[in-house]
């Protein structure tokens, strides 16, 4: 079984107005949460990515990503892509794996990252929900972990 949704793009240059629509297919079978990552090494860089990535993600998703670095040492996340619907679907980022209490980040839209993201912890769970409209890319991100630097 097939889900399909349908892109429109209306552009207005001057009393011309231009519409395209598409039809993207998304495969329900590309609908599941990845598995976790494996555990952070250092000079390694892991890929984590939205379920179906690059193609569009699926709606209704709510998937969580635990990432676990050795003691000592600290997660650090390189963000290279990230499309997600405005305001509805988002990518939470938490200390430890506990996804009930305050956020430390929260994500949604397009966004350019120009700089590394790093935690002061050695534990982290990305949790990435989307609704039933407008899915988009989602996003890329390549973990990895280094020596403990305070954070400042």
């Amino acid at each position: 079984m097939e889900l399909g949704r349908w892109m429109k793009d209306l552009t207005t240059a001057g009393r011309q107005t231009w519409m395209r629509m598409e039809w993207k297919t998304i495969k329900l079978s590309d609908c599941k949460c990845p598995p976790d990552p494996p555990k952070l090494e250092t000079n390694v860089w892991t890929e984590i990515t939205s379920p179906n990535y690059p193609q569009v993600y699926c709606p209704n998703m709510n998937c969580q990503y635990f990432l676990t670095a050795p003691a000592g040492y600290q997660i650090i996340m390189n963000f290279t892509n990230f499309d997600t619907e405005a305001f509805e679907d988002r990518l939470a980022i938490f200390k430890g794996r506990n996804v009930t209490q305050k956020h430390q980040e929260l994500y949604h839209g397009r966004i350019y990252f120009n700089s590394l993201l790093r935690f002061d912890n050695d534990t982290v769970t990305l949790l990435f929900v989307s609704d039933y409209s407008n899915q988009r890319s989602g996003f890329r991100i390549l973990a990895s972990c280094g020596k403990f630097q305070k954070l400042q």
